[in-house]
């Protein structure tokens, strides 16, 4: 669920310079955010095209150049890949890590009871599970209401589900577990399987007045409290079990001791734009907030 930043168009007019619009399509599919392996097989392209001229820019209003970027920002890889029905080789490992996405399990509703294991992922709470094919369909064992054949149509659910439980609750709170890590500044990150190095632990929390963490850092007592106009998302960057978050110009990276990323991601983005909405929803996903 893609959108731009309000002010682009304001951006774009006074730099009076032609806009170039490169989309990728089909890449996410090779690593996806996910997995800790990559897929072979597939297909992907990449399309580069003048978007705006310099007299577009002159004659177009600002509101007129965001609409546009809007439109050419929605995009999915798996509508890519329906249309194309590209084969893939994900050597088994189709769905390992995808309840790190796929945190609610469509049949009963339960939270982060879903476990992958190669290609398939499945319920522990009431027993419901997908196969993922050659084509990346997510096959059901059995027949039910809310059925989401690609990973992308299931996190727009969990997207909506999240919409809905903070807007009917003014003193909606989601709190976890979680390490803090920073950057040394004189010697290299050991490892590849994060971006920081753990300086201390804490609780972070996301409520409608912000997010917060509140725990420790460097071996003292330490504090954040964050506003949604300013943070209107959490950046997964290694993969969807760590975000980051830039502060007062500092790295900070947040390693949750549960696989709860995706939700608080989503509690973030949709808090913001409840409460600020700078970063708006593309209009095709309207819709979720009815």
């Amino acid at each position: 669920m893609s959108g731009s930043v309000g002010g682009v168009g304001h951006l774009l007019k006074h730099c009076k310079v032609p806009v170039y619009f490169a989309r990728f399509a089909g890449q996410a599919l090779v690593a996806p955010v996910f997995s800790s392996t990559y897929r072979y097989g597939g297909g992907s392209e990449v399309t580069v095209y003048r978007m705006f001229s310099k007299e577009d820019l002159e004659a177009l209003t600002t509101e007129q150049i965001e609409d546009r970027l809007m439109k050419e920002f929605n995009h999915d890889d798996y509508d890519y890949q329906e249309k194309n029905h590209f084969k893939w080789d994900t050597k088994g490992r189709a769905c390992q890590g995808m309840e790190d996405i796929g945190y609610k399990c469509p049949q009963c509703g339960a939270e982060f009871q879903m476990e992958s294991e190669g290609d398939d992922i499945h319920c522990k709470a009431c027993g419901f599970s997908y196969h993922s094919n050659e084509y990346l369909e997510l096959i059901p064992n059995q027949k039910i209401e809310r059925d989401f054949k690609y990973p992308s149509k299931w996190t727009l659910w969990e997207r909506q589900c999240v919409i809905k439980e903070i807007r009917a609750d003014p003193n909606y709170s989601f709190s976890f577990k979680t390490t803090i890590g920073t950057q040394p500044l004189y010697h290299y990150v050991k490892g590849k399987d994060r971006s920081s190095e753990v300086v201390g632990e804490g609780i972070f929390t996301l409520d409608h007045q912000g997010m917060h963490y509140q725990g420790t850092k460097d071996g003292h007592e330490f504090h954040l409290d964050l506003s949604y106009e300013v943070y209107f998302r959490l950046i997964e960057e290694v993969n969807a079990r760590m975000f980051s978050l830039y502060i007062d110009g500092d790295y900070y990276e947040f390693a949750p001791t549960e696989r709860i990323v995706c939700k608080a991601d989503f509690i973030c983005q949709e808090m913001h734009r409840l409460h600020f909405n700078t970063w708006k929803c593309v209009p095709e996903h309207a819709y979720l907030y009815e």
